[in-house]
């Protein structure tokens, strides 16, 4: 009896392990669920068109225009890191990192 009760227990915190890991999971990891993939796709298809876009008409643009657009893109990006941060999906030194680089 004393050793099916030990493998009860046993049992009792294996599940209770199993548990704790699904709500871990779904608290943390499901999140991209919720729009934030596509939401992802469409902003990076965005970037993508502006891009090509730009960079076609730019055989007739001044440095100057140059430097503006590099510098446009540039805020649009530490615009979408800072959202990445404040969606919880960069912490603080990962996003000070991707905007160093």
């Amino acid at each position: 009896m004393k050793k099916l009760m030990t493998e009860w227990r046993l049992y009792e915190q294996q599940l209770l392990w199993e548990q704790e890991f699904e709500e871990f999971f779904k608290e943390h990891y499901l999140m991209l669920d919720e729009g934030f993939i596509d939401w992802t796709l469409d902003k990076g298809r965005q970037i993508k068109d502006t891009i090509t876009n730009t960079i076609a008409g730019m055989k007739d643009w001044t440095v100057q225009q140059i430097e503006a657009f590099v510098q446009f893109m540039l805020g649009k990006l530490r615009k979408f890191i800072q959202g990445l941060r404040n969606k919880g999906l960069l912490g603080k030194l990962a996003a000070r990192k991707e905007e160093a680089a």
